[in-house]
């Protein structure tokens, strides 16, 4: 990890090895433990999920948190504790790969104090998940150049176990909502390319110095040219309480990332996200009126056509859901676009459609990075990403990011998408 990272650890880093069982005490929430005000805490977090039609009536956002907490990891490095925490007891190849991981978490703590980051109670939502794009995907970075280096008889190995396991993973996630599991996998998904791109022209010392200048919004995970133009989120106001209206937790932003997640639960997430391309910024209030969990979503974007774009898109979201469920209207002198919406009766069934069409931005960026491309030439290499994802059919990427060796006729189809939007 030191040769990879170019980083040299500072101290020993204690790791626990746990059990299955010991794994899933260690990182689930006991419900009896909590205190009003954690479970408070806990609903309004959930809030907007059931005011957007995004969760099933009877959602516990507790196990959801739990099911993402335990099945959905195998380790976690705690920077507050220095210390490492894995599931499982013998080093066997895939906790080897699983310790590559966080013993770069450590390094990044050592040398950039990640915790003051993840500590902040100043820090907005949109800056932490930049940030944790920027961790996680150095991480994996470095842990894919540890598999790099496996003998062959071991490579093998631990790709029948990683497969193995995440087949389990997603049958066991399969009653927690798609969208919450696509926010969760993010970081892993569209944090690597990013990093990619960052390391291009200047391997690790430029790594080094983001983390100096992180991401700072999830429009710089889902369009990494936004990142190297350093494009700030667009202060919009947050629309007004309406009248009767009591206000559920803290305003908030939903951001470039989650506006394409939840679009695409309902429309053609190609749609979604062009419109999540030109995502300038925006803000929400969730509030409850008679008796119902509602929304207000202040959005903007970088232009007039973008915010026009994404009016366009939210309407069709409206139009596609639930008769009165939600409406689109436009506020305020810049003529930007504010979305209500209230719970739905029933809620929603889980859907994969999100995790799905996390899929685009994730092979879009990946293709950036294939083609060697940094700051200097992002846009071109955006053009070329972005003009392969829409040549290909959503089903035939799902396809091959999922699967270590895609069937024939999509490896055939790759091809020549790549050769259409390269120019040969």
């Amino acid at each position: 990890m030191e040769d990879e990272r170019g980083l040299e650890f500072e101290h020993p880093v204690a790791v626990d090895f746990l059990t299955a069982d010991e794994y899933s005490e260690r990182t689930r929430i006991d419900e009896a433990e909590l205190s009003d005000e954690d479970r408070r805490f806990i609903e309004e977090g959930a809030a907007p999920l059931r005011a957007l039609g995004l969760v099933p009536e009877d959602f516990d956002p507790v196990e959801s948190e739990n099911e993402l907490a335990d099945t959905a990891t195998l380790a976690y490095y705690d920077p507050f504790t220095d210390r490492v925490t894995v599931r499982g007891t013998e080093m066997t190849v895939d906790l080897r790969v699983t310790l590559a991981h966080e013993l770069v978490h450590a390094l990044q703590d050592q040398h950039f104090d990640i915790e003051n980051v993840w500590g902040d109670p100043e820090v907005t939502s949109e800056e932490l998940a930049g940030f944790t794009a920027l961790v996680e995907g150095d991480a994996v970075r470095i842990e894919s150049a540890y598999v790099d280096s496996l003998p062959d008889d071991e490579l093998d190995a631990y790709i029948d176990t990683a497969e193995q396991i995440y087949d389990a993973a997603q049958e066991e996630l399969g009653s927690v909502p798609g969208v919450l599991v696509a926010v969760g996998a993010a970081p892993y998904a569209l944090g690597p390319s990013l990093v990619e791109l960052i390391a291009a022209e200047g391997g690790n010392r430029a790594v080094d110095d983001a983390f100096d200048e992180p991401p700072a919004t999830t429009e710089h995970m889902v369009d990494p040219r936004s990142y190297f133009a350093s494009e700030p989120a667009r202060e919009v106001a947050t629309p007004e309480l309406p009248s009767g209206g009591e206000q559920v937790g803290e305003t908030d932003s939903l951001g470039a990332l989650e506006l394409f997640l939840v679009l695409s639960e309902r429309i053609d997430p190609l749609v979604a996200l062009s419109a999540a391309d030109g995502w300038g910024g925006d803000t929400f209030v969730v509030y409850e009126a008679a008796g119902q969990t509602c929304i207000d979503l202040a959005v903007e974007g970088d232009t007039a056509g973008d915010t026009d774009e994404i009016r366009q898109a939210l309407d069709a979201w409206a139009a596609a859901g639930p008769a009165g469920a939600a409406s689109v209207r436009t506020e305020g002198t810049e003529g930007g676009v504010v979305l209500s919406a209230c719970e739905p009766d029933g809620g929603a069934e889980p859907s994969d459609l999100a995790l799905d069409a996390l899929t685009l931005p994730a092979v879009r960026a990946g293709i950036m990075g294939g083609f060697g491309a940094g700051a200097s030439d992002v846009d071109d290499a955006f053009a070329i990403g972005d003009c392969f994802v829409r040549a290909m059919p959503l089903e035939q990427l799902v396809e091959a990011n999922e699967s270590a060796e895609p069937p024939a006729e999509v490896s055939a189809a790759i091809d020549e998408a790549l050769e259409e939007c390269a120019g040969g």
